[in-house]
């Protein structure tokens, strides 16, 4: 009897150490803060600048918004002339695993984007087009957010869903430039594939 009263009062004492172990874990593992400013670094290659913010609405749920807007007089990447671009976005985020903004997550979203630049036509005589596009999308993706000593974040996710232009691309490339394709490929109708990266800083 004395046995086992023994060890019940280890295994007490066990149980009570270990659940205040996880606890701490718990409390270390969480994030202390509601909110994640981010910029994309990878835009600056397409001359776009591009921002999110993140807000968490619930334990499991944040709501980002995310916007870009892109100029350049002369594009190298795309090889077009007098280039300005913009996006919107938003995105609603569920966490299965961890309490939101921190963890894997999937997503649903919706953008609006836009674009406008000058192609020449040399053929014979030089020949300037002008174009402006516009399309919108919904999709879902999914993705993981995770933080460095709980202030620098990194987020990364990829998914996809139709395309719908309401400005459409041409259905074929008069300078047949492969720049000019990556813009339009953005502006036909299409199943398309969406992703991001980006870095931020947690806001208390």
């Amino acid at each position: 009897m004395q046995k086992a009263f023994i060890l019940l009062m280890i295994i007490s004492c066990f149980s009570s150490a270990f659940s205040q172990q996880s606890e701490k874990n718990k409390r270390d593992a969480s994030i202390d803060g509601n909110s994640v400013i981010s910029m994309y670094p990878f835009q600056f290659i397409f001359s776009n600048f591009k921002l999110g913010f993140e807000q968490k609405i619930s334990e499991k749920l944040s709501l980002k918004g995310i916007a870009s807007l892109g100029l350049n007089e002369h594009s190298l990447v795309y090889d077009v002339e007098n280039y300005s671009a913009f996006s919107v976005e938003g995105q609603l985020r569920y966490f299965p695993m961890k309490k939101s903004p921190s963890g894997i997550y999937g997503a649903a979203y919706f953008y609006d984007r836009g674009a406008s630049f000058d192609e020449i036509l040399t053929f014979y005589d030089p020949i300037t087009i002008t174009y402006n596009l516009n399309s919108v999308g919904v999709g879902v993706l999914f993705g993981v957010q995770l933080f460095a000593r709980k202030i620098v974040s990194f987020d990364f996710y990829a998914g996809g869903g139709p395309n719908i232009p309401l400005k459409k691309a041409p259905s074929s490339n008069p300078n047949n430039s492969f720049g000019n394709d990556l813009i339009f490929n953005n502006y036909r109708k299409a199943i398309g594939f969406h992703s991001g990266f980006s870095i931020g800083l947690i806001l208390k």
